[in-house]
């Protein structure tokens, strides 16, 4: 999960896009036993790619290179939602046999901090 909000502006958008870049370089990405999923999110959610789409680290890179940065609100929350109810889904390449891991990179500054939390919650509980 990338924040692209306002709060965090096109420099440390493009820094958070290396150090994905760098953390899938270190990932087994063809071996299969590493499956990455990435969205991005400010005033809306907006998956970028499931964790089926992509089965090399080059192409998850590529594809990282090319995000936008969007600016807008900080909408944590539906990120998170997201995330759990869509992205870690079997029809979205999630394994059952396989731990599940959310990455998030925010500058922490949620616009809604009760909503976040309750979000954080909902994928304690279920795991992640």
């Amino acid at each position: 999960m990338l924040d692209a909000s306002g709060s965090i502006d096109s420099a440390g958008f493009e820094q958070m896009k290396l150090l994905v870049s760098r953390i899938v370089g270190a990932l087994d990405v063809e071996g299969g036993r590493a499956r990455v999923g990435l969205l991005t999110y400010s005033s809306s959610v907006d998956a970028q790619f499931n964790l089926s789409t992509y089965s090399t680290r080059a192409d998850v890179q590529a594809a990282t290179a090319e995000l936008r940065y969007s600016a807008g609100r900080t909408n944590t929350a539906d990120a998170l939602a997201h995330v759990r109810s869509v992205m870690l889904a079997a029809a979205a390449g999630a394994r059952d046999d396989a731990p599940n891991v959310v990455v998030v990179m925010t500058d922490a500054g949620s616009n809604d901090k009760q909503a976040t939390l309750v979000s954080i919650t909902s994928c304690h509980i279920s795991n992640l």
